[in-house]
């Protein structure tokens, strides 16, 4: 019985908040540590020792791809039996779907739990009554993923690590496949999925060359995807398979490639691959030329790695008046640190480099990262004879420049200025953005929020972040009503609107609205003098948006068994959804089935049911099932009458 009552405590938070608004019970919220230490409240303290009661705490802890997670306890004391109180564990990011654990009574479990995959999330809950118990201490880490036999791979985004470093930035090195040239066991292990980025400086290509290939005699399920990317993402440059060793070796088109090796469930006794890689020098591709480019040590004058607070980078040569041109064949490096607490601008005086006109520069350009190393994808591709718009600026202290020249011709080069600039204070309250081109803090008592653009028919912007933060006088409530909404329509999980009753700056206030879709939601009234409205939309599928108004409205008790208009006056309850607008507002039958497009949300939005009397048909829509968390098996069933009650047999709790 006791994992009943669980089960409906949780339904009813669920009801509320789906748990994506737990209490925080000291630390961090998400864990992304290697390893660490999680407690219940109070737990050591010699003052008081015991866990809160009406507790719900949720760890989230994540690894990177590769790992899996170990969740350790060496004390646990819930009560002698196992009551309400427990932890529960999800194979989950959030604590959302199966329970896999659940740890109750003062049984430490053993042995530890291990997840699924790199994430794994754990609920502690306490109810208003209970022994004086002292909760629980464990630990938890980061431990790399074995390969299971016959497990399913998703092939999209999950990497298992095979050996050595994951990130390669050596000029050379070698990788195989596991266990090559072990005279114990040679042979590759099934279900593998390794992945090597490898990444060379501004100026040099990726060459791999092959001296050992065997993955069976056809080409099966167990191959080498080779990928012009810093990371496993995109088509295939080349596949290898069966037992070919490709002629000639593979030559990236960027400073930087990623090798993916993937292998079945099959206990194919195949002896797999080595190959080499190395750094090369940039190759001239234009017309079919292989002319090889020469390292010019010296780069292109002057010190690479500057400190000054400003200073000048340019081409050598420039502005000579004997010879202007830079150099062909030309690598040149250039390395910008400022102080902790300062960005790095950087201004372009001058600019003849290349061509424009060719996809990202062709050979001749500028690269600038905003980072102390060129990995991956420069954030900045400059070449032509046409200034930037405007000066580049850093993201953090550190901006790295190269310039690569092929030997095509000569050009006058460029020359840009560099400055320390001290870190900007953050953007004043009063004037920051909400992401959707209007004020993010609201102070007054009445106002209208939309999404970017709206007009009623224009679409709004895909990924967008938009957030509003609306605080009142201290003694009223915040009342939102919508007056438009249009939203992609996917369950919630790409455009979605959030409604928190209370500052997310302030607080972690729980979510009281969730809505996408075309259906105009039920108003909303806070518990206090704040609300905060989040808009979130995906790449996949715009919409016309939304409008939605505000007010600040007066606290305002209505006696039992009333409802509440949102204009603050009181109705007899069985006035509810009787077909007839008794609330001036007419919020009164807002969301009743049959009276507007949201039928089917719950009619009641406060109070219990009081005094006995029949419910109007179709007053209470949602059916709900009580299942036990011991077996899964159905029990009972229910009906739900607001966000945080279900009426049911008496039975079923008894």
């Amino acid at each position: 019985m006791d994992f009943l009552f669980k089960f409906v405590f949780l339904l009813a938070l669920c009801l509320q908040s789906c748990f994506t608004e737990p209490m925080y019970c000291g630390g961090p919220h998400n864990v992304t540590d290697p390893f660490g230490t999680i407690t219940s409240t109070n737990f050591g303290d010699p003052s008081w020792p015991f866990y809160d009661p009406e507790s719900r705490c949720t760890w989230n802890i994540y690894a990177p791809v590769g790992y899996v997670i170990e969740i350790k306890f060496s004390f646990v004391d819930f009560g002698e039996t196992c009551g309400q109180d427990s932890i529960l564990i999800f194979n989950n990011y959030e604590p959302v779907g199966v329970i896999v654990q659940e740890i109750c009574g003062q049984n430490i479990p053993s042995p530890p739990f291990v997840s699924e995959h790199n994430y794994a999330s754990m609920i502690f809950i306490s109810f208003t009554t209970g022994p004086q118990a002292l909760g629980f201490k464990a630990t938890y880490r980061r431990i790399p993923k074995t390969p299971v036999v016959g497990l399913h791979r998703c092939y999209s985004t999950e990497y298992e690590y095979c050996g050595g470093p994951y990130n390669l930035t050596e000029p050379f090195g070698t990788i195989t496949s596991t266990n090559f040239g072990d005279p114990s066991w040679p042979f590759y292990n099934p279900n593998s999925r390794c992945v090597w980025n490898i990444i060379a400086p501004i100026g040099y290509l990726i060459e791999v060359k092959f001296s050992f290939v065997d993955f069976g005699k056809t080409c099966g399920q167990d191959y080498i995807y080779i990928i012009n990317n810093y990371k496993p993402v995109g088509g295939p440059a080349q596949k290898i398979c069966g037992q070919t060793i490709p002629s000639p070796p593979f030559v990236s088109d960027y400073n930087y490639a990623s090798i993916l090796f993937l292998s079945d469930s099959n206990q194919n006794q195949a002896l797999g691959f080595k190959a080499t890689y190395r750094h090369v020098i940039v190759q001239a591709r234009a017309q079919g030329l292989q002319n090889v480019y020469s390292l010019t040590p010296s780069g292109c004058g002057g010190p690479q790695h500057l400190t000054d607070s400003f200073g000048t980078v340019s081409t050598m040569n420039f502005a000579d008046p004997s010879w202007p041109f830079y150099d062909p064949n030309s690598i040149c490096t250039w390395l910008l640190e400022a102080p902790i607490d300062y960005f790095i601008e950087v201004e372009f005086q001058f600019l003849e480099v290349g061509d424009s006109k060719t996809v990202k520069c062709g050979y001749d350009a500028v690269y600038i990262f905003d980072s102390k190393e060129p990995m991956g994808a420069p954030d900045e591709f400059i070449c032509g004879k046409t200034l930037p718009s405007s000066p580049f600026l850093s993201t953090g202290n550190h901006v790295f420049i190269g310039f690569v020249s092929d030997d095509s011709g000569h050009e006058l080069g460029f020359q840009a200025t560099y400055r320390h600039i001290i870190k900007p204070d953050p953007t004043p309250p009063a004037t920051a953005s909400s992401g959707c081109g209007d004020l993010k803090y609201r102070m007054d008592n009445h106002g209208t929020i939309t999404s970017m653009d709206f007009d009623g028919s224009t679409h709004y912007k895909p990924d967008a972040e938009c957030t509003w933060i609306i605080t009142t006088d201290p003694e009223k409530l915040v009342t939102l009503r919508f007056i438009h909404f249009d939203l992609e329509d996917n369950d919630c999980t790409r455009d979605v609107i959030f409604v928190y009753d209370g500052s997310i700056e302030e607080e972690s206030p729980p979510i009281i609205g969730k809505f996408c879709g075309s259906n105009l939601p039920y108003p909303l009234v806070s518990s206090s003098n704040s609300m905060t409205v989040m808009f979130l939309s995906s790449s996949s599928v715009q919409k016309t948006g939304f409008k939605i108004e505000y007010n600040a409205t007066e606290k305002v008790t209505c006696p039992q068994g009333s409802f509440k208009c949102l204009d603050d006056s009181c109705i007899d309850g069985i006035q509810l959804c009787d077909g007839k607008f008794d609330c001036k507002d007419e919020s009164d039958e807002s969301g009743c089935p049959g009276n507007r497009l949201d039928c089917g949300k719950p009619v009641v939005t406060k109070g219990l049911i009081v005094g006995g009397t029949a419910a109007e048909p179709g007053a209470w829509p949602w059916q709900v099932q009580i299942t036990k968390v011991s077996s899964g098996s159905h029990n009972c069933g229910g009906t739900l009458i607001n966000r945080r009650w279900i009426i049911s047999a008496a039975h079923c709790f008894i």
